[in-house]
């Protein structure tokens, strides 16, 4: 932060008592710093707000232990992320009020399911497709069997997510963590099944286009897709 001078401003002995917001106005004419001192006073308090929308579900959870996976910026105004494992739930948090605006999964006031058994446990890589819909990673019960990617819609009205789309059901692979699923701009999915270090890209119909894997031994951090590496030439 830009260091600030403050200057004091004392009115005449002869002038008329002030109230602090008088004084502080008066002062601002004689002394623009206080003028950016406001300013960045106003941009504390927005990261603090913040900052409480991330801390405060964590310590209303109680006891249970969590930790945030990633969070991701859904449009100027929100962010979408700020998953807490253990709890089950991906969050919607307002970036400039810290308000959680909703939340999806097994907490208390989450979002329920449609169908029943759809829900998600151990979830990573949450996003917002280019439709609006919630897509993620997966374990499939909880305890995990196989790591799937679901995709659902929301139903504002209801407060239902509805599930649209699935894959993964039978292929016998499961990544306990560091997994992530992204919408590819062709209209594919790309899901990275990081402690497997396993990535593949799959059709909607649920065709594997490609599959490739590190071995058991390695781990794959979150995965981005590039449209053309030739960009970052200089």
């Amino acid at each position: 932060m830009t260091p600030l001078i403050l200057a004091l401003f004392l009115a005449p002995a002869s002038a008329e008592p002030l109230d602090l917001d008088e004084a502080l106005l008066a002062a601002s004419r004689h002394n623009p710093s206080l003028a950016v001192a406001e300013v960045e006073l106003d941009k504390a308090q927005a990261q603090l707000n913040q900052a409480r929308g991330l801390v405060l579900p964590m310590a209303q959870a109680g006891a249970q232990w969590t930790h945030m996976d990633h969070e991701d910026t859904v449009d100027f105004s929100a962010m979408m992320g700020s998953v807490f494992e253990d709890m089950g739930f991906p969050m919607e948090i307002d970036r400039l009020t810290g308000e959680s605006l909703r939340w999806f999964g097994e907490s208390s006031g989450s979002w329920s399911f449609e169908p029943e058994d759809s829900s998600f446990y151990w979830q990573h890589g949450v996003t917002y497709t280019d439709e609006g819909n919630l897509l993620l990673s997966t374990s499939d019960v909880e305890g995990g069997e196989e790591t799937l990617v679901r995709e659902y819609h929301l139903d504002h009205d209801t407060s239902v997510l509805e599930q649209v789309w699935s894959f993964g059901q039978g292929e016998g692979l499961y990544s306990a963590s560091h997994s992530d699923a992204r919408r590819l701009p062709g209209g594919n999915t790309l899901h990275n099944l990081g402690q497997t270090a396993r990535l593949r890209e799959i059709t909607p119909d649920g065709t594997v286009v490609w599959d490739m894997s590190w071995g058991d031994s390695h781990v794959l951090g979150v995965a981005t897709p590039l449209e053309d590496l030739y960009e970052f030439m200089p």
